[in-house]
């Protein structure tokens, strides 16, 4: 299935991640865990977006960024692993960056 997301374009689900839902108007979630961030974007990967990153703060074994995407109210939230995120600590704010997520990433909800 396909659907239009304001922010993120549009994007492919697999066929069954709908079934659980009714009517037109759905949310989508995903952890920021499942989230990759980095200063490039990466070749040929089909769910990337672009943003600014908007903060980032060093918590130890891990760091949390805030993106800002054209289009989404709220900034995006990105929870990456310092010892295997590509790059991730070289990362400033303001700084323009890419999102990537894999199809088993997005978590589909009943709109409110």
């Amino acid at each position: 299935a396909e659907i239009s997301a304001a922010g993120l374009g549009r994007l492919s689900l697999p066929g069954d991640r709908l079934d659980s839902v009714s009517g037109d108007a759905v949310e989508l979630a995903i952890r920021p865990e499942r989230l990759r961030i980095s200063g490039e974007q990466a070749a040929g990967e089909a769910n990337t977006i672009q943003g600014t990153l908007e903060d980032a703060a060093y918590l130890g074994e891990r760091s949390q960024f805030f993106v800002r995407v054209e289009g989404c109210e709220q900034p995006i939230a990105v929870t990456s692993q310092n010892e295997v995120e590509h790059g991730a600590s070289e990362l400033r704010p303001g700084q323009s960056v890419w999102l990537q997520w894999s199809d088993d990433a997005l978590i589909v909800l009943e709109a409110e």
